[in-house]
């Protein structure tokens, strides 16, 4: 695997998801400093899903898949696996 190879991992996953891996992870962080990561865990979670739930499905917004919700919460999954 070269440097070039590290940097293609975006046509991998696609920008969509990673679009929400980073948003989330920026939400976390912010909420991290201004509340605590017990709190910004559920905050962000609890928006990530209720954005999938509610504006892509129940109000036919968006597209509804189970890999943009993973994705969202998939920060807050590696800061409390790095923690324990």
């Amino acid at each position: 695997m070269t440097i070039k190879d590290l940097f293609q991992h975006h046509k991998l996953l696609g920008r969509d998801k990673l679009e929400h891996f980073y948003t989330s992870a920026l939400g976390f962080a912010l909420f991290s400093v201004v509340f605590n990561p017990i709190v910004a865990s559920i905050a962000v979670a609890s928006i990530a899903l209720a954005k999938e739930l509610i504006h892509d499905k129940w109000l036919g917004k968006g597209n509804p898949e189970f890999l943009d919700g993973f994705m969202s919460c998939f920060p807050i999954i590696l800061y409390w696996a790095i923690q324990l």
